[in-house]
Protein backbone atom coordinates (compact mmCIF):
# COMPACT_ATOMS: atom_id res chain seq x y z
CA UNK A 1 0.00 0.00 0.00
CA UNK A 2 1.51 3.47 -0.85
CA UNK A 3 2.60 5.49 2.04
CA UNK A 4 0.30 8.10 2.09
CA UNK A 5 -0.46 9.33 5.81
CA UNK A 6 0.93 13.23 6.70
CA UNK A 7 0.21 14.39 9.81
CA UNK A 8 0.35 18.04 11.63
CA UNK A 9 1.19 19.31 14.29
CA UNK A 10 -2.10 19.16 16.00
CA UNK A 11 -2.58 15.62 14.70
CA UNK A 12 0.70 14.39 16.42
CA UNK A 13 -0.11 16.33 19.52
CA UNK A 14 -4.21 15.23 19.97
CA UNK A 15 -2.88 11.44 19.14
CA UNK A 16 -0.69 11.94 22.05
CA UNK A 17 -3.38 12.36 23.93
CA UNK A 18 -5.58 9.61 22.55
CA UNK A 19 -2.47 7.39 23.37
CA UNK A 20 -2.29 8.03 26.98
CA UNK A 21 -6.05 7.79 27.50
CA UNK A 22 -6.07 4.41 25.51
CA UNK A 23 -2.86 3.25 27.93
CA UNK A 24 -4.64 4.13 30.98
CA UNK A 25 -7.73 3.03 30.08
CA UNK A 26 -9.41 -0.68 30.59
CA UNK A 27 -7.60 -3.22 28.89
CA UNK A 28 -6.15 -1.52 26.10
CA UNK A 29 -5.17 -4.77 23.55
CA UNK A 30 -9.32 -4.78 23.61
CA UNK A 31 -9.90 -1.44 23.28
CA UNK A 32 -7.57 0.41 20.60
CA UNK A 33 -9.01 3.70 19.46
CA UNK A 34 -10.48 4.04 16.25
CA UNK A 35 -7.61 6.75 14.87
CA UNK A 36 -4.87 3.60 15.85
CA UNK A 37 -7.14 1.38 13.95
CA UNK A 38 -6.76 2.73 10.66
CA UNK A 39 -2.83 1.92 10.95
CA UNK A 40 -3.62 -1.49 10.54
CA UNK A 41 -4.35 -1.25 7.05
CA UNK A 42 -0.88 -0.02 6.78
CA UNK A 43 0.36 -2.83 8.82
CA UNK A 44 1.74 -5.92 6.96
CA UNK A 45 1.44 -9.56 7.89
CA UNK A 46 2.13 -13.13 6.48
CA UNK A 47 5.03 -12.84 3.75
CA UNK A 48 5.15 -9.26 3.91
CA UNK A 49 5.33 -8.91 7.61
CA UNK A 50 8.64 -11.40 7.40
CA UNK A 51 10.14 -9.71 4.50
CA UNK A 52 9.63 -6.21 6.01
CA UNK A 53 11.45 -7.30 9.02
CA UNK A 54 14.61 -8.74 7.11
CA UNK A 55 14.68 -5.38 4.68
CA UNK A 56 14.11 -3.15 7.53
CA UNK A 57 16.91 -4.64 10.07
CA UNK A 58 19.33 -4.69 7.20
CA UNK A 59 18.57 -0.88 5.87
CA UNK A 60 18.58 -0.13 10.01
CA UNK A 61 22.46 -2.13 10.20
CA UNK A 62 23.42 -0.37 6.51
CA UNK A 63 22.17 3.21 8.23
CA UNK A 64 24.07 2.31 11.21
CA UNK A 65 27.38 1.26 9.60
CA UNK A 66 27.16 4.27 7.45
CA UNK A 67 26.82 6.89 10.86
CA UNK A 68 29.84 4.81 12.82
CA UNK A 69 32.01 5.03 9.76
CA UNK A 70 31.14 8.38 8.53
CA UNK A 71 30.06 6.95 5.11
CA UNK A 72 26.79 9.70 5.04
CA UNK A 73 25.85 8.79 1.23
CA UNK A 74 25.08 4.82 2.42
CA UNK A 75 23.30 6.63 5.75
CA UNK A 76 21.29 8.92 3.58
CA UNK A 77 20.30 6.00 0.96
CA UNK A 78 19.45 3.25 3.55
CA UNK A 79 17.55 6.09 5.43
CA UNK A 80 15.85 7.13 2.68
CA UNK A 81 14.89 3.16 1.50
CA UNK A 82 13.61 2.96 4.94
CA UNK A 83 11.25 5.31 4.81
CA UNK A 84 10.09 4.68 1.33
CA UNK A 85 9.46 1.21 2.65
CA UNK A 86 7.71 2.25 5.95
CA UNK A 87 4.45 0.69 4.97
CA UNK A 88 6.54 -2.84 5.61
CA UNK A 89 7.36 -2.24 9.06
CA UNK A 90 5.65 -3.87 11.91
CA UNK A 91 4.53 0.06 13.46
CA UNK A 92 4.25 1.68 10.04
CA UNK A 93 4.74 5.90 10.21
CA UNK A 94 5.95 5.42 14.03
CA UNK A 95 9.41 5.18 16.32
CA UNK A 96 11.16 3.47 12.83
CA UNK A 97 10.31 6.37 10.86
CA UNK A 98 11.82 8.80 13.25
CA UNK A 99 14.82 7.21 13.40
CA UNK A 100 15.45 7.14 9.65
CA UNK A 101 14.46 10.96 9.69
CA UNK A 102 16.85 11.27 12.19
CA UNK A 103 20.07 9.23 10.94
CA UNK A 104 19.17 10.59 7.41
CA UNK A 105 19.26 14.00 8.61
CA UNK A 106 22.90 13.31 10.48
CA UNK A 107 24.09 12.00 7.20
CA UNK A 108 22.80 15.53 5.43
CA UNK A 109 24.67 17.60 8.21
CA UNK A 110 28.08 15.53 8.03
CA UNK A 111 28.09 16.14 4.57
CA UNK A 112 27.44 20.12 5.19
CA UNK A 113 23.94 19.88 3.79
CA UNK A 114 22.07 21.67 6.45
CA UNK A 115 18.44 22.61 4.87
CA UNK A 116 18.28 18.54 4.30
CA UNK A 117 18.96 18.08 7.62
CA UNK A 118 16.32 20.57 9.32
CA UNK A 119 13.85 18.92 6.81
CA UNK A 120 14.70 15.60 8.33
CA UNK A 121 14.32 17.06 11.68
CA UNK A 122 11.33 18.21 10.41
CA UNK A 123 9.28 15.22 9.70
CA UNK A 124 10.94 13.25 12.19
CA UNK A 125 8.12 13.97 14.54
CA UNK A 126 5.14 13.83 12.24
CA UNK A 127 4.49 10.47 13.38
CA UNK A 128 1.99 8.17 15.31
CA UNK A 129 3.01 7.70 18.73
CA UNK A 130 4.27 4.13 19.91
CA UNK A 131 5.82 2.46 22.86
CA UNK A 132 8.77 3.31 22.49
CA UNK A 133 8.49 7.06 21.20
CA UNK A 134 5.70 7.62 24.24
CA UNK A 135 8.42 5.51 26.36
CA UNK A 136 12.15 6.59 25.40
CA UNK A 137 10.60 9.62 23.79
CA UNK A 138 12.13 11.23 19.95
CA UNK A 139 15.39 11.00 18.91
CA UNK A 140 17.68 14.01 20.16
CA UNK A 141 21.01 13.47 18.43
CA UNK A 142 19.83 15.56 15.20
CA UNK A 143 18.13 18.22 17.21
CA UNK A 144 21.39 18.38 19.45
CA UNK A 145 23.82 18.85 16.16
CA UNK A 146 21.47 20.82 14.47
CA UNK A 147 20.81 23.84 17.82
CA UNK A 148 23.76 25.31 16.60
CA UNK A 149 23.20 26.59 12.91
CA UNK A 150 21.28 30.06 13.59
CA UNK A 151 18.88 28.74 10.36
CA UNK A 152 17.97 26.00 12.50
CA UNK A 153 16.31 27.92 14.92
CA UNK A 154 13.03 27.58 13.95
CA UNK A 155 12.85 23.76 13.26
CA UNK A 156 14.86 23.18 16.72
CA UNK A 157 12.77 25.11 19.03
CA UNK A 158 9.17 23.54 17.43
CA UNK A 159 10.92 19.68 17.72
CA UNK A 160 11.96 20.71 20.90
CA UNK A 161 8.41 21.43 22.01
CA UNK A 162 7.16 18.43 20.01
CA UNK A 163 10.15 16.06 22.60
CA UNK A 164 8.62 17.68 25.46
CA UNK A 165 5.18 16.29 24.34
CA UNK A 166 6.44 12.74 23.77
CA UNK A 167 8.37 12.81 26.94
CA UNK A 168 5.69 13.75 28.84
CA UNK A 169 3.51 10.81 28.47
Amino acid sequence: MKRTLKLSKSEVLSLLVIWKNWMKGPDPSKNKPDEFKELDKYSPNGLRFAFGTVLHLYLWFLSKIGLLLCINFLTIWASNLSIKHDNLWYEPFSCGMTNSYTDMGLGYLRKGDVENAIECLNKSWHVYPCPHNTSFGLKLKLYKKLKDYPEAIGAVTEYLEVWEQFKRW
